[in-house]
């Protein structure tokens, strides 16, 4: 696939936040009936782009590592992060799920997350690659814990899982980049920031 077709098709990928919701207000307004627009509207926010997003990743597989932001292995990455910004932009659809922790994790593992059981959600926690994590059992996750596991320098694209062992505790406003490796019950002080590839075990930092 030469660059130029690259390009349109990642210009294209960059209106999709848009055509979802432009596609969920022409349909909302067709749809006669409060329970059947109820209906609608849980199918179309929760069900169909972590569906969609699966299917993608069915027959594209996500690569890891470094790549330059116009191949195609970057492509795949970038559809998939554009179904999730909606969540992004309106965090109380996420918030909403939080409430019972459960369900919150059941939402993640919708995405292809790996996420144990027990897991406590703070409020206002964020993660930009659902898809990336993997979190063991009985883990707490402070307020406004944000977890990105890709990285843009200039032309290239850095992507890598996040993994929380079990029984690890993430304190408040914590911030995890790419890569990041969090052992089985570490204790990570509020307001700290870990660098892509850092790797905590025993509260001992190691780059």
């Amino acid at each position: 696939m030469n660059i130029s077709k690259v390009k349109i098709l990642f210009l294209l990928g960059n209106l999709l936040p848009f055509i979802q919701l432009l596609v969920f207000i022409v349909c909302f307004l067709k749809i006669s009936g409060v329970f059947y627009q109820v209906f609608f509207t849980l199918v179309f926010i929760y069900l169909i782009p972590p569906l969609l997003f699966r299917v993608i990743h069915l027959f594209f597989k996500l690569e890891h590592g470094t790549q330059r932001i116009f191949d195609r292995g970057h492509l795949v990455w970038w559809y998939g992060i554009q179904l999730q910004l909606l969540y992004a932009r309106f965090p109380f659809l996420e918030e909403i799920l939080r409430i019972p922790p459960f369900l919150y994790s059941a939402w993640l593992r919708l995405w292809g997350a790996k996420v144990g059981k027990l897991v406590y959600w703070s409020p206002r926690v964020e993660i930009l690659d659902r898809n990336l994590v993997e979190i063991g059992d009985r883990v707490v996750v402070g307020y406004g814990v944000k977890m990105t596991s890709h990285l843009l320098n200039q032309e290239k694209i850095f992507i890598a899982p996040i993994s929380i062992g079990a029984d690890a505790v993430i304190g408040g406003e914590v911030r995890i980049a790419p890569g990041c490796t969090i052992g089985k019950g570490v204790i990570v002080k509020a307001l700290s920031v870990l660098n892509p590839m850092t790797i905590l075990s025993n509260n001992e930092q190691d780059k």
